[in-house]
């Protein structure tokens, strides 16, 4: 997404709301990663009984969800207070920044305009959803070289989120 479509977005989604805050559920992060890290694992346990599991991204995600927690109640905190526009556009940005977390110059190995680590179309169909897609495409050959590679690169994304949420808290701290 560009520039002034993402700026485009974000208006929209305010205007709609009507709050001056972009109104989203943090904790979502860490909930759904683990329900999608989960998923997988029982996905590559089905043809490589011996897979332990995504270590490192599991390790991120307990990361991700202590300060989402955190963000979470400064969010609430800061919900009832009187902010000038400035303000207001600085947390705004800060927070529809969070979810290009997940996107990545390298692409997938199926393709390098596929940039986002966190959902893609499959290759295969071009239609159906993927979580996770490179993961995916690695159960979806049934290969098992890569997935420490893209258990790393998944937790580097993670970490990515983590470091702007609490960039964002700190900021939040400070009003």
């Amino acid at each position: 997404m560009g520039p002034t479509i993402e700026k485009l977005a974000g208006l929209m989604a305010l205007r709609l709301s009507e709050r001056a805050i972009v109104d989203y559920d943090i904790m979502r992060y860490p909930v759904d990663l683990r329900l999608h890290f989960s998923s997988a694992t029982e996905k590559v346990k089905n043809y490589y009984s011996e897979f332990e599991g995504f270590a490192s991204s599991s390790k991120s995600i307990q990361s991700l969800e202590e300060i989402a927690i955190e963000l979470n109640k400064s969010l609430l905190r800061i919900s009832s207070q009187e902010l000038n526009n400035k303000i207001l556009k600085e947390i705004n940005t800060l927070l529809i920044g969070l979810e290009k977390s997940f996107i990545e110059e390298k692409g997938m190995d199926y393709g390098a305009w596929y940039r986002s680590l966190y959902a893609s179309t499959d290759p295969f169909s071009g239609y159906a959803s993927w979580m996770l897609p490179g993961i995916e495409y690695e159960v979806a050959l049934k290969r098992i070289d890569n997935l420490n590679a893209w258990d790393l690169r998944y937790a580097e994304a993670i970490d990515r989120l983590t470091s702007k949420m609490k960039t964002l808290n700190v900021y939040l701290n400070e009003l």
